[in-house]
């Protein structure tokens, strides 16, 4: 959730700085309060009033009292040296026609002023609507030079969004898909099987919830992200292939982290140190993948993005997303063609199919080398082969000073396996289980010293009976305990 929203907050604060980069190149309304007066209006810095020379021999009045329906402060002036009333933004020159029925402007402007020319150009036109009883004024604007200024910004705001929303999103399946590592820790996932619960359900119970909370979570940022950018690079055809890359790529990357929780178990912040490697993972690919494209090297991109695609199971979706950014971009030249992104999707889209089977199997061969030993036999997590796997009973050593209790349920056991009809079988049967581990090696000679864990145990229990399990620390009470469940295998004897 907290990933959710710094890419929320990110698509928020870019799409504020994109408007406000467009409202600064936007086009500028070139009104005449921009260089002159109004009525009214105090002197300021850079306005004035606007000069007015009449060089006709009759009153301009409906000149005047269209300058008023402008709200231009005029000022008549009937010299030719301008420079002697300076400062001034601009200055018109009034003169009559032969017919007396229209008007000839000359037009003084000042040239530091940037927009003074097209200002009293505009003036001009609405005196001559004004001449011909039209109510309706002409406005205009400055639009400036660099009008693809916006179009390349929003480019390269959806393709950084685009990258950000894929490394966040390799960042996040370790947090909630990697249970398995935190449920063997604390024991969690032996006391289910202790249950008899099948692993096979305990993986489809995970993928249960996993699976749908990985996918809206998908959805909601793809969907935000198309959201802030719609109606520009939005195509039928790219939303389907985001669907089906998204209906793969989900299960896929789910089970990619399942499988790698039963690696590094000892870790201790297992689902941080994860996610990092995930995200920066998917921040290496996509560096090498884009510095390669920008230089032009087009079959390495393309050979990378294949390689990435198939081998690391959290890049296809953000290959993807990289595509369909570069969808429009047609501009850049390959061999006399053009570089079609669409080219690559293919493989983006159909490898994390092929990676589902892959890690189902791995899962499952990972399960039967580390999980441990169920009550019952799984039907999907059970080797192939049936043959029973032979319990070694090497000859018990006679120890003299021997417990009674040890000695008599060493006996007991012993009857029981001689003569197993002649009495209930117990819940309980261990038979001479010894343990044996590596404890370190010599370090000039290279040897490995054993360290007894348990020693040739031997007990039973009943249905309905509790057995006491007494002894000094590192006696081997917890390691017993551990074979009886399947976390351990014994070095002999059997259970």
């Amino acid at each position: 959730l907290l990933l959710f929203l710094i890419f929320l907050v990110v698509q928020i604060l870019l799409f504020f700085i994109h408007h406000i980069i467009k409202n600064a190149v936007a086009a500028i309304k070139l009104s005449p309060d921009l260089y002159l007066l109004k009525p009214g209006e105090n002197y300021h810095k850079y306005k004035s009033r606007l000069l007015l020379q009449n060089s006709t021999d009759v009153e301009l009045s409906d000149i005047v009292h269209s300058l008023g329906s402008m709200n231009v402060l005029w000022e008549l002036f009937n010299d030719s040296d301008y420079v002697s009333v300076a400062p001034h933004s601009a200055a018109l020159n009034v003169f009559a026609l032969e017919s007396r029925q229209n008007y000839v402007f000359n037009i003084i402007f000042n040239r530091t002023m940037v927009h003074s020319l097209p200002v009293l150009m505009n003036i001009v036109s609405n005196l001559l609507l004004g001449s011909l009883n039209v109510t309706e004024n002409i406005q205009i604007w400055s639009n400036p030079l660099i009008q693809d200024l916006p179009d390349t910004i929003f480019r390269l705001e959806i393709y950084f969004e685009a990258v950000l929303l894929g490394i966040i999103i390799t960042g996040m399946p370790p947090y909630f898909a990697m249970d398995n590592a935190e449920n063997h820790k604390i024991k969690a996932y032996t006391q289910l099987k202790i249950a008899g619960l099948y692993p096979s359900a305990y993986w489809t119970g995970q993928a249960v919830v996993d699976l749908p909370l990985f996918f809206f979570i998908l959805i909601l940022m793809i969907g935000s992200l198309f959201a802030f950018h719609y109606g520009v690079y939005f195509y039928v055809g790219k939303f389907l292939a985001v669907i089906f890359c998204l209906i793969g790529y989900v299960p896929s990357v789910v089970l990619f982290t399942y499988v790698v929780s039963f690696t590094f178990r000892k870790v201790q912040n297992t689902k941080e140190f994860w996610s990092f490697i995930f995200s920066v993972t998917a921040l290496l690919c996509t560096v090498v993948t884009e510095v390669s494209f920008f230089l032009d090297h087009y079959l390495v991109t393309t050979i990378l993005h294949y390689v990435f695609s198939i081998f690391i199971p959290i890049y296809p979706l953000i290959g993807c997303l990289i595509c369909f950014i570069k969808v429009s971009w047609k501009g850049k030249s390959q061999s006399g063609g053009y570089h079609d992104p669409w080219d690559r999707l293919l493989v983006a889209v159909l490898a994390p199919y092929l990676q589902c089977v892959v890690w189902l199997l791995l899962l499952r061969c990972f399960e039967l080398k580390n999980g441990g030993r169920t009550v019952r036999e799984d039907p999907f997590f059970r080797k192939c082969s049936t043959k029973a796997k032979p319990w070694k009973f090497p000859d018990v050593p006679h120890e003299e000073n021997e417990d009674e209790d040890v000695r008599a349920e060493r006996l007991r056991v012993k009857e029981i396996l001689s003569s197993p009809r002649s009495e209930e079988m117990p819940a309980i049967l261990v038979s001479s289980l010894h343990k044996e581990f590596d404890e370190r090696k010599e370090f000039l000679l290279g040897r490995k010293i054993k360290k007894v864990a348990t020693k040739h145990v031997s007990l039973c229990v009943k249905k309905g009976e509790i057995l006491g399990l007494l002894g000094p620390n590192g006696a081997g009470k917890s390691t017993l305990i551990n074979m009886l469940v399947g976390e351990i295998e014994p070095t002999s004897g059997q259970v």
